[in-house]
């Protein structure tokens, strides 16, 4: 299933561990879309070529439909992509990288989000703020919240 969304929600939850959304059966194939896409495009594995670093599959298009008009994104929006791509790659950026980033794409945030937006957002800043906090623990830290 490839769903076409605007709500960048879906971006952010994706990488900060929200990802239950509404959702309706598909079509034509076992499985369902989510609620708020655009369009959507139900797939069926025509190919697969295995690999140990980087395995390709080829998908064919069994369905498609479109629910609403796609516009683009604004620039709240494209912001909180670009960030949720910084939050999936945390563990190879430095801090300073983030930070300025972060800050110039806070800017596009504080002009033009929606409440949706900033909701995604502050998903994203937590992740940060979750990563920094996890990478300052002393190893026995890690070891007593993880006994039972």
């Amino acid at each position: 299933m490839l769903n076409i969304v605007t709500d960048t929600r879906v971006f952010a939850g994706s990488v900060t561990g929200r990802r239950s959304w509404p959702v309706v059966p598909a079509e034509r194939i076992p499985g369902v879309r989510l609620v708020c896409a655009l369009s959507h495009v139900e797939l069926a594995l025509a190919e697969l070529k295995d690999d140990p670093q980087r395995p390709v599959l080829r998908m064919k298009r069994v369905f498609e439909a479109s629910h609403s008009p796609y516009i683009g994104f604004n620039r709240a929006q494209a912001a909180v992509i670009e960030g949720a791509v910084l939050v999936s790659r945390l563990h190879m950026l430095t801090a300073a990288k983030v930070d300025t980033e972060m800050s110039y794409l806070q800017i596009a945030i504080d002009k033009t989000a929606t409440p949706e937006e900033r909701e995604a957002w502050g998903w994203l800043t937590d992740a940060v703020a979750r990563h920094r906090a996890a990478a300052h623990e002393q190893p026995q830290d890690r070891k007593q919240k993880e006994s039972p």
